[in-house]
């Protein structure tokens, strides 16, 4: 696998079909901000489609925080209830294991509305199982969603939604990362507008090869050191 570049906050744009410059996160200077398109970051209102997505990843001092901006013509959301089937309609899907094992691994699931389904995956090679899946539960006033459009009305044209989650290092049993750890990334965008729904990922599984192949992730390694000491 390959290393995920670093990103200061929200001023270098990491895309997926650039080359790796560093391989090291930090904590709450660092932002790893990644792109669905391969994007040229000087105007960056005017060249996302109507399809683009962005989303970062921030190692926090008390949080891990993810940031998402997904832009569509038609913002659609059904489900209300939390653990809905929520990949079944427009959706951005996130995933990450903390031990880069393939075990016990968390999955997220976010719709526009703010709606979640959060669960901890116990094997990726045992999915689809219900014994396979654990409860986990990510407080409601941690997820907040903004529409920049009109929810489910394909009569106008819309213009993108976002979302902030913010987890409390102690709901993630491994905790915050220790110097130097790795952990593993992958995200998934679902579009359902149209007959089928259409998908898109960080990183590609391979052909036939669920988004729940845990060993193709993106990884990321972190330092834990304040800015001032990484000279």
């Amino acid at each position: 696998m390959r290393w995920l570049v670093l990103a200061v906050l929200l001023s270098i744009i990491f895309l997926f079909c650039k080359s790796v410059e560093n391989n090291l996160v930090s904590f709450e200077s660092d932002f790893i901000v990644s792109s669905f398109r391969n994007l040229d970051t000087s105007d960056l209102e005017e060249i996302y489609c109507p399809d683009s997505t962005v989303v970062s990843v921030g190692f926090m001092e008390r949080y891990l925080e993810f940031r998402g901006k997904v832009y569509d013509k038609h913002i659609t959301a059904k489900y209300d209830n939390r653990d809905d089937l929520i990949y079944t309609e427009s959706c951005f899907e996130i995933f990450f294991d903390p031990d880069v094992d393939g075990e016990n691994y968390y999955e997220i699931q976010i719709n526009a509305k703010g709606t979640i389904y959060d669960k901890i995956i116990r094997r990726y090679d045992g999915f689809g199982s219900s014994d396979n899946v654990q409860e986990w539960t990510i407080k409601q006033e941690l997820v907040h969603t903004d529409i920049h459009g009109t929810l489910n009305n394909n009569t106008d044209e819309d213009k993108y939604w976002t979302f902030d989650m913010k987890i409390p290092w102690r709901l993630i049993r491994e905790g915050k990362p220790e110097q130097n750890s790795t952990w593993a990334f992958n995200f998934m965008r679902v579009d359902a507008d149209g007959k089928r729904p259409k998908h898109w990922v960080m990183k590609t599984t391979g052909k036939n090869k669920s988004i729940h192949t845990s060993d193709m992730w993106e990884l990321i390694k972190v330092d834990t050191r304040p800015s001032a000491k990484r000279q």
